[in-house]
């Protein structure tokens, strides 16, 4: 680190359509001590770009690289599988997506079996 102060950060967000002009950015942190920012007024589902620079005493440093980040959630449950065919052996399930992607892509689910005279996930 330099041998002068940082006095702030500013974090620039496009507006999901690439232009860093709209009236969403620049952010500054209100501390030069900080290392998070909460951004809100996002839309679900939108990938925005961010891109952010530091100050200090001397002048306005160079942009980091642009990161690209989806506002999105956790999607919700999907329904319950049912059991399509069943052998001594196999089960073939099938179920439907969840009511919500989270405003996101879904892009695969996570299968447990309980075998239940054991009673282990």
């Amino acid at each position: 680190m330099g041998g002068v102060f940082l006095l702030n950060y500013e974090v620039w967000v496009d507006n999901g359509n690439g232009d860093f002009s709209a009236v969403i950015s620049p952010y500054s942190s209100p501390n030069p001590t900080d290392s998070s920012l909460l951004i809100q007024g996002l839309t679900t589902g939108t990938t925005y770009g961010i891109k952010m620079r530091a100050i200090n005493q001397i002048g306005t440093g160079q942009f980091s690289d642009i990161v690209y980040l989806v506002c999105a959630d956790k999607p919700n449950a999907p329904n319950p599988p049912t059991a399509e065919e069943r052998t001594k052996s196999s089960i073939i399930l099938s179920w439907n997506p969840p009511s919500s992607n989270g405003g996101s892509v879904v892009n695969g689910y996570n299968i447990y079996i309980n075998d239940l005279s054991v009673g282990d996930w």
